[in-house]
C-alpha cells in the first residue's frame, strides 16, 4: 500500500502517448489566441477522476487525467464556519437535498503542454465522445493541482487553477549529480512565466453553450523528457446578466453560479515541477465577535503559489490583480524532512518523496516531526510567513519515527494522528488539549473538522478490513459514532486512492466517482446518521394538574405554580430554589418523575425561577432514620442553568417567562430510565423595556454530562455575582447551593479529565469558576489530589489567549462588582481576570492567583506554551502590587530548565562557544524561524565581493586559533510574545524620495511617540512591566538580565545620537561664553553666528524632546526623576544665559569691544557651565563600564541619606548653640593678638620697631562666623575638618566645653561612623548597581518601543521566543543564592491553613450513584480514594497536634504523635501496595 498521507492536492498518473491532432491556430493578438474546435479530431482516453476544493470550501476543480479537462463546480453543499449558529445559512431543505454537487460554472481541456484545447461555459458531460479504449500508463510523469478561492475585481471574479506535470526522477527523487548554478544555489532560473490569453466570445446561438476557441499547435520537437512544467490558469468571470434576472435578488451571486467564462489566461513555465499549493490567509480570525455570521473569502488573500518537489519549496509572486506571475525564491525544507528526504529518496529504486510531502501539508501549514530524548515533537510552519510557528510535543510516542502521519488544523486546533490514535493541540501554543485512541480502528486514513470545527470526522480501516466513518462529537457529549456508508466509493481495494478521490477543507469533504460525478461525503453521513436515529414515539399527553405550592412556614404560596400528573401523589419537594431573590416571586415547578417503591419516594422536580432553570432530586422515606437516607433524606441538586443577566437588570420585568412546556409518557429512548422526554421553552428580556427577546429550549437530552457541567460552571458565577450585591441573602442556603454546583463540577472533572479539558477549550470552564469565586475547585482542577500526586498531575485545564471563533472573553457585568474603576483595557485571558478579579485584596484572599501562577510555572521547562497567558498578565502583577507573587514566579520559571529544544551547538554563535569566553555573561539571541532562503536582502555585487571574501578571510583567521568548546548552557525565557506589542504598523509605500525625506527628518525633527500615556496597553508586557514595577528586584533574575541586554542595543544607538547633540549643544555654549569673557579668542562674527544658531536649533530640539516625555509621562512621573530634572535645568539655564549675553553681540566683531562688569553674569555662567558637566556626566550612564559608578554613587548616597540628615540635624544644633552664645559677644573675652617687629626704610637705612594689633570684630561674620545663624551652620559643620575659629578668638569656658563636645562627637564618632557605614553599604552596592543599571536600560527600552521608529534597513521582525545563554556556573551560582522560600510553591505562604483540606471537602457522597449523571467505576480512581483516605487521617492528626499543643496538654499531644507515626507507617504500606495494583 502506498503511503495514506497523500492528501489535499490531487495527484494524477497520465497517459504520455496522447497527442493532439495538428490544428489551425490563428493569431488574434501577441498573446491572445481565439480558438475554434469544431474541426479537432480528439482521441479520448479512459477517465481517471481526482478532485481538489479551495480553502474556503466554495469551489471544487476536477481534473481527468485520460481527456486533461479542467471541470470548476460550486460546492452546493457549501459549509461555512458559522460565528453565530443563530444565523444558520443553511436551510432544511439544502441539508435533506441532493448529495451530488453538480453545479458547473466552467471547464476546459488542455494539452500535454498547457495550452487550451477548447472552453465551455456550461458543463457538457462529454460522455459521448468518451472512448473505451485502454491507455498506457506512464510512471515517469505525474500531476498535481490546485484551486484557489474566488477573488473580485471590480465587476468580474476570477479564480486561479494551478496544475503541474511532475518528471518523478527529477523533481522527486534526489539526483547527486544536481545541478548549481554559478552562485552554488539551486538549479531553477529566477523568471517571469511566459503568458497566452484565450478569450471566449459570446456563443452565436443563444441555445449553444460552446465557446470557440483557436486550438494551439505543439512542438513536435517536445520529447517526453521535457515534458514537466506549471501552469497557473487565470479564469476570468463575468456575470450572466440573464440568469442573474432569473433568481431571487436576495440569494449570494457565489452562490447560484450566475458566471459566465470569459477569458482564460495560461501561465506557464517548463523550467520546474512540482505539488502545487496556494497559500491564503483568511480574515477568520479577526471576526471574532458574536454577531459576526460566517467566513467571507472576499476578505482571504492569496499570499503565494508554492511549488513543493525534492530540492525544496518554489514561491512564485504574482502582480497586482494577478496579471503576472514570477518564479522568484526558493526555500529549504526544515533540517528534519530534508534529513529523511536525503537518506530516503535519493536512489531511484526507492519510492518518490511526494506522498512524504503530501502527509505535511495541510491548507498553508508545513508540519514536520522530530525526536528528542526519546520524545516526539511536533514542528509545524506556516507557510504564509515562511516561518516556524509552534512547537506541540507528545509526551510519548505513538509509533516510530517512519511512520506515516495526518494533521488537520481548524480555528483553534491542531489535530494530529498517527495508526488509531488522534491527538489534539492547541495552535496558539502547542499544549497538549486531548488524546484519544479507536479501538474500532486499526488505521486512520483521513481526518477533518466539521460542524463550526465542533466535530470530528475520520476514516479508517477497522479490523475486519472494511473502511467506516467515525464521527467524534468533541464538545457537546464527548461521544464517537461509528458508521460505514453503503455507497462510499473507497474500500479496502482502492483506498489508496482516498485522497485523490476526496477533497477536504474547511470543514467541506467531496468525493468524486469513477464516472466523474462529485457529491457531498457529510451530507451522506447526515442521511445515513438519520437512519440510525430512532423514530419519535408519539406519546400520550399528560393531563397535568395545577396548585399552589407551600411556603416555609407549610402556608400556601401563590406565587409559587406546581404542575404534575393529576395520576400521581406528588409532594412538593424544593420551595425556593433562588436565596439571593427576596420572597415572594413568581416561579414554577414541574415534577419530572415521581415513583413510589413501598414507602420510599423518588421525584424529581424542575423549577423555574426569576433568572435559573433547576432540577431537583430526592428520595425519601419515612420509615427510615435520616442517616439512612441518600443525603439525609434531603433533596440534592442535578441541573442548573441561567439567563447569566446582569444583576441590575434582573427583576420582576426581566425574569423568565415560560412559552411552552410539553411532558409525555412512552416518549423514552433509553439515554436516562428516569425521565420521559419533556421540552421547555422560557424566554427573557435583557432590559426592562423589552427590546431584546431571547430564548432558551431545554430539553431530557440536555440532561446530560456536558450539558450539566457547562452550565453549571457558568451558573457558579451567576450566584455568586447577586450574593456579592445583596446583604440579605441567606448564607447557608447560599453556600449549600454553591456545594451542590461544585460537587457536580468535581465529579466530572476527577473522572473524565479528558472530557472537562475540552469544555474548558470550547466554553472556557476556568473563567466561570474564577467569577464563581470556587478557590477550592479551581484548586482541585489544577493540581489534584496533591498530597498523593506530587510528581504527576491529570491536566484538567490548559492555558490560552485564544477564545472560541465568535466568543467574546467577557459578557455583562462580569467584572462589574460595587464601585470598580474603569479600566483601559479589559481582561483577555483567564490569568489576565483574575488578577483584574482579586485586584484590591490581600495576598492571602487573592489566593486563586497563586494557584493558577502556580499551576502554569510548574510546566514550562516541558512546554514554554504553558506560560502563553501568564506572559501577557506579568505586568499586572506589578500594576496592582503582588510583587510576591511575581518574585516567586520569575525564580520558579527561570531557575531549573533542562529541557530546551534546540540544540546549543547550533544556536549559540561559535564565538561565545570558544574556551577563552569564560567570562560570557548572560547573553540574549532570537532563533531562526524564517525558513532558509536563496533569495537575500543585499546587492549581489555585495555578496559576491564584500561578504564572500570577509568570510573566507574570518574562516582563515580561525584555523589559527585554539578552539575548545567552552561550557555554556542554553535557557529559554518562558514567556512567549513578551517582548512583542500590539501597536498598529502603518504600512506604508514610500519611493526613493520619500524614504530619503522620511530619513532626513528624523535626524531634524525629535521622533513622535506612536501612543498616548493612556495607551500603555498597547506596549509590549516586558515594557508595561517596566512601566508598572517599582523595586529593582525583578532585574535580579538572569532571563530578564539578556532580555534587557538584547534590546538595548537597538535603544542605545538612539540615546547615543541624543548625546551626540548634547554635546555639540554644550560644545557651541562653551566656545561662545569663552568667546564672550576672553573677546580676543574668537573674532569673527560669522563663525559665532553659526555657532550661535546651532546652539538655538539643538536647544529647541533638546527642549521638545523633553517637553514630549513630560506629555507621555506625566508630571508626577517625570519629575520624580532626579535625572529629568537635570536634563531640563542645563538646557533651559544654558539659554537663559545665553539669551542674556547675545544683547552684546556684534556680526562684525562678535564679543570683541564688550566691557564685562556684571559680576553676576560671571556667577551664572559658571553654575551653567557646572550643570552642563552634571549632564555629560549622566550621559555617561550610556556606557555600562563607566556608568555603573554613577549608581555607585547613587545608592550609596540614598543609603545613607538618613544619617546624612542625622548629621545635619547634630550640626544644626551645635551651630543653634554657638549661635546664642556668640552672636553678641559683650560680657566674652576675646583674644587681642599683637604683632610686633623691626623694619628698615631702604632709602635711609633706618630702622624702626613696629607692633600691629588685630582688629577683632566680634559682630562682623568675617571675624566671628557665629555672629550669624547661616555663618553659624557653615562653621559647625567645618568642625568636621577641624576647624577651630570661635576656640583661637574666645576666652570662655563654656566655648572650651561645646568645642570639646563637638570634637568627640562629630569628629570622633559620627565621622567614624559614616566612614564604617558606607564601608558596609558598599559590599553590596556592586550587585545593587548592576540592578539599577539594568533598571535604567529597561526603562529607556520602554521609552524607544512607544516612539515611531524610522529604520534605515529592513528591520527584524520582533521573535515570539528569546533564548539567552552564560557559563553553566552563573545559573548555579544565581540559583544557590535564593532562599528555600522563593523556592517552594507560590502559594505556600498565601494559603489560609484550614482542617478542611481537599480531600476532605471533595469526595463522593451517599447520593452520587443514585445520580442522573453516572460514572464508570475506574480502578485507579478507586485508589486514589483509598490513598486519600489515610491522607486525611494524618492531616486530621497535625490539624489537633496544631490546636491542642498550646494548651499544656503534653502527655495527650506525645500519644497523639505517637499514633500519628504508626499511622502514617501504616499508610505509606497501603500506597506501596496500591500503587502495585495500579501497575
Amino acid at each position: 500500500m502506498d503511503d495514506p498521507s497523500e492528501n489535499k492536492n490531487s495527484i494524477i498518473e497520465i497517459d504520455t502517448k496522447s497527442e493532439l491532432d495538428q490544428v489551425k491556430q490563428s493569431i488574434m493578438h501577441k498573446d491572445e489566441i481565439n480558438t475554434d474546435y469544431e474541426n479537432d479530431d480528439i482521441t479520448m482516453k479512459k477517465e481517471d477522476y481526482q478532485i481538489v476544493l479551495c480553502q474556503d470550501g466554495k469551489f471544487a476543480a476536477t481534473f481527468d487525467t485520460a481527456t486533461h479537462q479542467i471541470k470548476i463546480l460550486r460546492n452546493t453543499d457549501h459549509r461555512p464556519f458559522l460565528f453565530n449558529k443563530k444565523k444558520n445559512f443553511r436551510n432544511e431543505n439544502e441539508s435533506r437535498g441532493s448529495v451530488k454537487i453538480d453545479k458547473t460554472i466552467a471547464y476546459f481541456n488542455i494539452n500535454e503542454d498547457f495550452t487550451i484545447n477548447f472552453c465551455n461555459t456550461k458543463y457538457n458531460d462529454g460522455n459521448s465522445s468518451v472512448s473505451d479504449e485502454k491507455t498506457t500508463k506512464n510512471d515517469k510523469f505525474k500531476w498535481a493541482f490546485d484551486i484557489s478561492n474566488m477573488y473580485k475585481n471590480n465587476d468580474k471574479h476570477f479564480i486561479l487553477v494551478a496544475i503541474s506535470r511532475i518528471n518523478i526522477d527529477e523533481d522527486m527523487k534526489g539526483n547527486i549529480e544536481q545541478k548549481k548554478d554559478e552562485n552554488g544555489k539551486s538549479d531553477y532560473e529566477r523568471e517571469q512565466l511566459s503568458k497566452k490569453i484565450f478569450k471566449c466570445p459570446p456563443p452565436p446561438n443563444e441555445n449553444e453553450n460552446i465557446m470557440d476557441i483557436s486550438p494551439v499547435f505543439r512542438s513536435d520537437n517536445t520529447t517526453d523528457e521535457s515534458k514537466k512544467g506549471i501552469a497557473i490558469y487565470h479564469i476570468e468571470l463575468t456575470k450572466n446578466q440573464k440568469e442573474e434576472n432569473e433568481i431571487d435578488e436576495k440569494e449570494n451571486e457565489e452562490e447560484n453560479g450566475i458566471y459566465a467564462l470569459s477569458t482564460v489566461t495560461c501561465y506557464y513555465s517548463n523550467k520546474i515541477s512540482g505539488i502545487c499549493k496556494f497559500i491564503e490567509v483568511s480574515s477568520e480570525e479577526d471576526s471574532s465577535e458574536d454577531d459576526s455570521s460566517e467566513y467571507d473569502s472576499h476578505n482571504s488573500e492569496l499570499r503565494r503559489l508554492i511549488i513543493l518537489n525534492f530540492r525544496g519549496i518554489y514561491n512564485i509572486e504574482f502582480g497586482n490583480h494577478f496579471y503576472f506571475f514570477e518564479l522568484n525564491e526558493k526555500f529549504e525544507y526544515p533540517q528534519n524532512i530534508r534529513r529523511e528526504l536525503n537518506n530516503r529518496y535519493t536512489f531511484a529504486e526507492f519510492v518518490d518523496c511526494m506522498n512524504r510531502l503530501l502527509s505535511c501539508i495541510y491548507d498553508k501549514y508545513f508540519l514536520v516531526t522530530k525526536y528528542i530524548n526519546s520524545t516526539q515533537t511536533l514542528e509545524v510552519y506556516d507557510l504564509a510567513k515562511m516561518e516556524h510557528e509552534i512547537d506541540a510535543m507528545l509526551v510519548g510516542n505513538i509509533v516510530n519515527e517512519y511512520n506515516h502521519y495526518f494533521f488537520v488544523v481548524s480555528g483553534l486546533l491542531l489535530c494530529f494522528t498517527q495508526v488509531n490514535t488522534i491527538k489534539l493541540f492547541y495552535m496558539e501554543n502547542g499544549l497538549q488539549v486531548a488524546s484519544k485512541k479507536f479501538d474500532e480502528i486499526k488505521i486512520i486514513y483521513l481526518l477533518e473538522f466539521f460542524d463550526n470545527d465542533e466535530k470530528l470526522f475520520i476514516i479508517g480501516e477497522c479490523p475486519e478490513e472494511r473502511i467506516k466513518i467515525i464521527i467524534w462529537d468533541l464538545f457537546d457529549t464527548g461521544k464517537h459514532e461509528l458508521i460505514e456508508l453503503d455507497d462510499f466509493p473507497i474500500t479496502k481495494v482502492n483506498v489508496d486512492d482516498i485522497y485523490t478521490h476526496l477533497a477536504i477543507t474547511s470543514g467541506n469533504i467531496l468525493q468524486i466517482d469513477n464516472n466523474g460525478n462529485v457529491s457531498s461525503v457529510l451530507k451522506k453521513v447526515d442521511k445515513e446518521i438519520g437512519k440510525k436515529k430512532l423514530d419519535k414515539v408519539a406519546g400520550s399527553n399528560i393531563n397535568l394538574k395545577k396548585v399552589s405550592g407551600k411556603g416555609p412556614n407549610g402556608k400556601e404560596d401563590k406565587n409559587h405554580t406546581i404542575y404534575y400528573d393529576e395520576n400521581i401523589n406528588f409532594k412538593q419537594i424544593v420551595i425556593d430554589g433562588e436565596p439571593w431573590v427576596p420572597g415572594g416571586y413568581e416561579r414554577n415547578s414541574y415534577c419530572l418523575y415521581y415513583n413510589e417503591k413501598g414507602t420510599e419516594t423518588e421525584t424529581l422536580q424542575l423549577i423555574v425561577g426569576r433568572s435559573t432553570v433547576q432540577i431537583w432530586h430526592q428520595i425519601n422515606d419515612d420509615s427510615k432514620n435520616k442517616d439512612e437516607l441518600p443525603n439525609k433524606g434531603e433533596a440534592f441538586l442535578e441541573y442548573i442553568w441561567s439567563n447569566r443577566i446582569p444583576v441590575k437588570l434582573e427583576g420582576e420585568k426581566t425574569r423568565l417567562i415560560i412559552e411552552e412546556f410539553e411532558y409525555k409518557y412512552g416518549t423514552n429512548d433509553g439515554s436516562n430510565s428516569k425521565i420521559n422526554d419533556f421540552y421547555l421553552k422560557v424566554y427573557w428580556y435583557d432590559d426592562e423595556i423589552n427590546t431584546e427577546k431571547r430564548e432558551k429550549v431545554i430539553k431530557r437530552k440536555d440532561i446530560e454530562k456536558f450539558h450539566v457541567v457547562r452550565h453549571a460552571c457558568k451558573a457558579l458565577g451567576h450566584i455568586r455575582k447577586r450574593c456579592k450585591s445583596k446583604n440579605d441573602v441567606d448564607n447557608y442556603k447560599y453556600e449549600k447551593m454553591i456545594n451542590y454546583i461544585e460537587h457536580m463540577v468535581w465529579r466530572f472533572a476527577k473522572h473524565e479529565p479528558e472530557n472537562f479539558k475540552l469544555l474548558d477549550v470550547r466554553y472556557n470552564l476556568m473563567k466561570s469558576l474564577i467569577l464563581g469565586d470556587c478557590d477550592r475547585l479551581i484548586k482541585f482542577i489544577l493540581f489534584g489530589y496533591e498530597e498523593t500526586a506530587k510528581s504527576k498531575i491529570d491536566y484538567r485545564h490548559v492555558p490560552s489567549n485564544k477564545l472560541w471563533p465568535g466568543k467574546k472573553f467577557l459578557k455583562n457585568d462580569d467584572l462589574d462588582f460595587g464601585k470598580r474603576e474603569d479600566e483601559l483595557k479589559m481582561p483577555e485571558n483567564n490569568m489576565e481576570l483574575v488578577i483584574y478579579y482579586c485586584r484590591g485584596r490581600n495576598p492571602k484572599d487573592a489566593i486563586i492567583v497563586a494557584y493558577l501562577l502556580e499551576y502554569y510555572s510548574r510546566n514550562p521547562t516541558n512546554c514554554v506554551g504553558w506560560m502563553c497567558t501568564v506572559s501577557k498578565a506579568v505586568p499586572l502583577l506589578f500594576k496592582y502590587n503582588y510583587d510576591d507573587f511575581a518574585r516567586k514566579l520569575f525564580i520558579r520559571c527561570f531557575a531549573d530548565q533542562g529541557f530546551v529544544d534546540q540544540d546549543p551547538d547550533k544556536m549559540i554563535p561559535k564565538e561565545y562557544l570558544e574556551s577563552h569566553n569564560n567570562d560570557t555573561e548572560f547573553r540574549a539571541l532570537i532563533p531562526i524561524v524564517k525558513l532558509k532562503s536563496d533569495k537575500s536582502d543585499k546587492p549581489k555585487w555585495y555578496d559576491n565581493w564584500i561578504w564572500n571574501k570577509f568570510k573566507c578571510f574570518k574562516n582563515n583567521f580561525e584555523k589559527y586559533r585554539n578552539f575548545e568548546k567552552s561550557s555554556l548552557a542554553l535557557r529559554l525565557v518562558p514567556f512567549p510574545d513578551f517582548t512583542m506589542n500590539s501597536i498598529k504598523k502603518q504600512q506604508k509605500k514610500h519611493n526613493f524620495f520619500d524614504n530619503n525625506i522620511n530619513h532626513f527628518l528624523s535626524i531634524l525633527i525629535p521622533r513622535q511617540h506612536q501612543i498616548k500615556r493612556n495607551e500603555w496597553n498597547k506596549l509590549s508586557p516586558f515594557s508595561r512591566m517596566v512601566l508598572y514595577n517599582t523595586n529593582d528586584d525583578i532585574y535580579d533574575n538572569p532571563a530578564i538580565e539578556a532580555v534587557v541586554n538584547f534590546h538595548w542595543q537597538k535603544t542605545k544607538y538612539f540615546l547615543y545620537f541624543l548625546c551626540l547633540r548634547f554635546l555639540i549643544f554644550a560644545i557651541c555654549f562653551v566656545l561662545i561664553i569663552w568667546a564672550y569673557l576672553n573677546r580676543g579668542f574668537i573674532a569673527n562674527g560669522n563663525f559665532l553666528l553659526v555657532l550661535i544658531i546651532v546652539f538655538y536649533y539643538l536647544a529647541t530640539y533638546l527642549i521638545l524632546n523633553e517637553v514630549k516625555q513630560f506629555l507621555y509621562h506625566g508630571f508626577n512621573k517625570y519629575f520624580i526623576n532626579l535625572f529629568n530634572i537635570f536634563d531640563i535645568s542645563s538646557i533651559i539655564l544654558s539659554v537663559s544665559v545665553m539669551s542674556i549675553i547675545l544683547n552684546d553681540f556684534q556680526l562684525s566683531d562678535g564679543f570683541e569691544k564688550v566691557e564685562i562688569s556684571d559680576a553676576s553674569l560671571v556667577t551664572k555662567i559658571s553654575f551653567s557651565v557646572f550643570f552642563l558637566w552634571i549632564e555629560l556626566i549622566l550621559y555617561l550612564r550610556l556606557i555600562p563600564v563607566i556608568g555603573i559608578y554613577i549608581y555607585h554613587v547613587v545608592i550609596v548616597f540614598k543609603t545613607i541619606f538618613p544619617f546624612f540628615l542625622f548629621i545635619l540635624i547634630v550640626i544644626f544644633a551645635f551651630a543653634h548653640t554657638m549661635f546664642i552664645l556668640l552672636r553678641d559677644p559683650k560680657y566674652i573675652k576675646f583674644t587681642e593678638s599683637t604683632y610686633s617687629g623691626v623694619a628698615t626704610n631702604s632709602s635711609t637705612n633706618e630702622t624702626l620697631n613696629i607692633d600691629l594689633k588685630s582688629d577683632f570684630d566680634p559682630k562682623s561674620s568675617d571675624d566671628n562666623p557665629f555672629s550669624t545663624f547661616y555663618t553659624a551652620m557653615e562653621a559647625a559643620y567645618f568642625w568636621i575638618s577641624g576647624n577651630w575659629a570661635e576656640k583661637d578668638n574666645f576666652i570662655n569656658w563654656a566655648v572650651d566645653v561645646f568645642t570639646f563636645i563637638g570634637s568627640i562627637f562629630l569628629v570622633i564618632v559620627i565621622q567614624n561612623v559614616m566612614i564604617a557605614y558606607i564601608s558596609n553599604v558598599y559590599e553590596g552596592v556592586v550587585a545593587k548597581s548592576r540592578q539599577i543599571s539594568l533598571k535604567f536600560q529597561a526603562n529607556f527600552i520602554a521609552d524607544y518601543e512607544a516612539l515611531h521608529l524610522i529604520h534605515f534597513s529592513k528591520s527584524e521582525p520582533e521573535s515570539k521566543h528569546i533564548y539567552y545563554f552564560s557559563q553553566v556556573n552563573n545559573f548555579e551560582k544565581w540559583y544557590n543564592t535564593r532562599s528555600d522560600n522563593d523556592k517552594g510553591p507560590i502559594y505556600k505562604n498565601f494559603e489560609i491553613k484550614s482542617l478542611f483540606t481537599i480531600n476532605s471537602i471533595f469526595k463522593e457522597k451517599d447520593y452520587d450513584k443514585y445520580s442522573l449523571l453516572t460514572y464508570d467505576d475506574n480502578i485507579k480512581m478507586m485508589i486514589e480514594d483509598l490513598i486519600n483516605i489515610g491522607n486525611d487521617a494524618i492531616v486530621d492528626f497535625e490539624y489537633l497536634i496544631e490546636r491542642f499543643k498550646d494548651k499544656n496538654l503534653i502527655e495527650e499531644i506525645g500519644d497523639i504523635k505517637d499514633k500519628k507515626i504508626d499511622l502514617k507507617a501504616k499508610v505509606e504500606k497501603l500506597h506501596y501496595k496500591l500503587e502495585e495494583l495500579k501497575k
